[in-house]
């Protein structure tokens, strides 16, 4: 017979016997009374017994019941200063059930007095979202003297309390069937289970709010004035960390995936690094080639803040700006969702996470760039591209390198390919040699922006006078800088490239 066994059958045949051991007030108590805590963080109650004599304490079963919905015990740690033995006497097939059961018997030379001990320390883990407050109670199911009589114990079951910190807020991406990005959803779950947030979808944004039902579920119809009325579910996942769903307009779905902004990522701990990087936006490998959309590569300036907040400006491969702004996860990932200003409007969704791939990449991702049918302007027809933009922090000086140009796409019917001097700090680019060509480049130490322009002449199909447009930033872990040029009609790529 093991022992936890074998205790429980002596305290049921004690309790059947004709005596009683001597009144006196017993008391359990957890401590602290109450904790305040998000899903996924970890706490710690300790159980103590108060007793006007422990010397007549000699064994006890306590009974913890909570939601195990909301939190979990991780480990049962004996206190050191304890009298009783508590060697995993507790079952640990029973930590996330919601009633686990602790058995100790004495181990302590008499002599301790009146007096208070600490028994254990009880680890949790909270794993979901509480509303007002979740208790955790300690009861006596069980306690003995030394001679093994019943003590009766007066005391009401302790309680602890667990609250939800704050308010949780989250951020992500709507997705199509393919796993494209095609918006952004950014979320706020209230103490109440409350929930407000708003969703973008083609950079149009719609507001939701409501409250989760009793199966943490939200659902709501968004009546749109002249389209078709949108219809959004939501649940938690049982950690608190991911907020998924769908959004529907009834022809068409979008999976909804966001996750919750860590507040591990702070300014006494940040990861990664906070500061400055440039961006670079290519295009995916099936749409190098491809005269129907843009050939060179968008580039973006950001800067990302101790807190995890990063902010962005750029522009993509025909010269369209954007600039988007996200919270990075515990994770590393961060969306990318923004309206583009054409006449017919476009958009930008993606999602970037930063992450050491041993490349000179500090972040990287797949986005998707949407530019409907416009009247006028480059590639009017529009186009739908799929995107591989990475991230590279920003060493703030140039290389002071020589560097080799080259250009081309964008109606070039060969590369311009040149030698340049990269300077250390802002100011002209050196071009060696110069020509006919008129190729100019300056460059901004603070940002890492290159700009400059150049006339093709003969090497353009026809030959052409006009100027073409440089914009760029450096990578300076790539050892290279990329970006676009553009005319009337038409976008090239840009790179420049030194090292080995």
């Amino acid at each position: 017979m093991s022992a936890p066994r074998a205790f429980l059958n002596l305290v049921f045949l004690c309790a059947l016997g004709s005596g009683l051991a001597a009144r006196g007030e017993v008391v359990a108590e957890l401590d602290p009374p109450h904790v305040t805590v998000s899903p996924g963080d970890q706490f710690t109650t300790r159980l103590k017994l108060t007793a006007w004599n422990l010397n007549t304490v000699g064994a006890y079963s306590i009974l913890l019941q909570y939601d195990p919905a909301i939190v979990r015990i991780e480990d049962v740690a004996v206190a050191s200063s304890s009298p009783f033995k508590n060697q995993a006497l507790a079952d640990r097939s029973s930590f996330s059930s919601g009633a686990t059961r602790l058995v100790a018997f004495r181990d302590a030379p008499a002599g301790l007095g009146p007096s208070a001990t600490s028994l254990a320390s009880i680890h949790w883990r909270a794993i979901g979202p509480t509303t007002n407050a979740a208790p955790i109670t300690a009861r006596f199911e069980g306690l003995v003297d030394a001679r093994w009589l019943p003590i009766e114990a007066w005391s009401l079951p302790a309680v602890a309390t667990v609250t939800r910190a704050a308010a949780l807020k989250y951020a992500g991406v709507l997705s199509d069937d393919h796993g494209y990005a095609v918006g952004l959803v950014q979320a706020t779950v209230g103490r109440l289970d409350t929930v407000s947030g708003t969703l973008y979808l083609g950079g149009v944004p719609v507001v939701f709010s409501g409250a989760f039902d009793s199966q943490r579920v939200f659902t709501r119809v968004i009546r749109r004035p002249g389209r078709p009325a949108l219809r959004i579910t939501l649940q938690i996942d049982s950690n608190g960390n991911v907020l998924s769903g769908t959004v529907s307009d009834g022809k068409k779905s979008w999976r909804i995936e966001a996750t919750r902004n860590s507040p591990s990522f702070a300014a006494d701990q940040p990861k990664p690094a906070a500061g400055r990087y440039t961006l670079s936006f290519p295009l995916g490998s099936v749409h190098v080639g491809d005269t129907t959309c843009p050939q060179g590569a968008g580039f973006g300036l950001a800067s990302l803040s101790s807190g995890g907040s990063i902010r962005c400006i750029g522009r993509l491969g025909d010269r369209i700006p954007f600039s988007f702004a996200a919270a990075v996860d515990a994770a590393g990932g961060f969306p990318i969702s923004c309206p583009l200003p054409y006449a017919r409007p476009g958009s930008l969704n993606g999602t970037m996470k930063f992450r050491d791939n041993g490349a000179g990449i500090d972040a990287d991702g797949t986005a998707v760039w949407v530019k409907p049918l416009q009247s006028a302007g480059r590639y009017p027809a529009g186009f739908s591209v799929s995107l591989a933009p990475f991230a590279a922090r920003y060493a703030g000086v140039g290389p002071g390198v020589d560097a080799t140009l080259t250009l081309s796409g964008g109606g070039l019917s060969t590369a311009l390919t040149k030698t340049v001097a990269l300077p250390v700090h802002s100011g002209a680019i050196t071009v060696q040699p110069a020509g006919d060509d008129a190729l100019a480049l300056t460059f901004n130490e603070k940002s890492g922006f290159v700009s400059g322009s150049f006339v093709p002449g003969p090497l353009a199909t026809p030959a052409d006078a006009s100027p073409r447009f440089i914009q760029g930033v450096l990578l300076t872990p790539q050892l290279k800088a990329r970006g676009f040029f553009v005319g009337a009609l038409e976008s090239g790529n840009f790179q420049l490239e030194w090292g080995p």
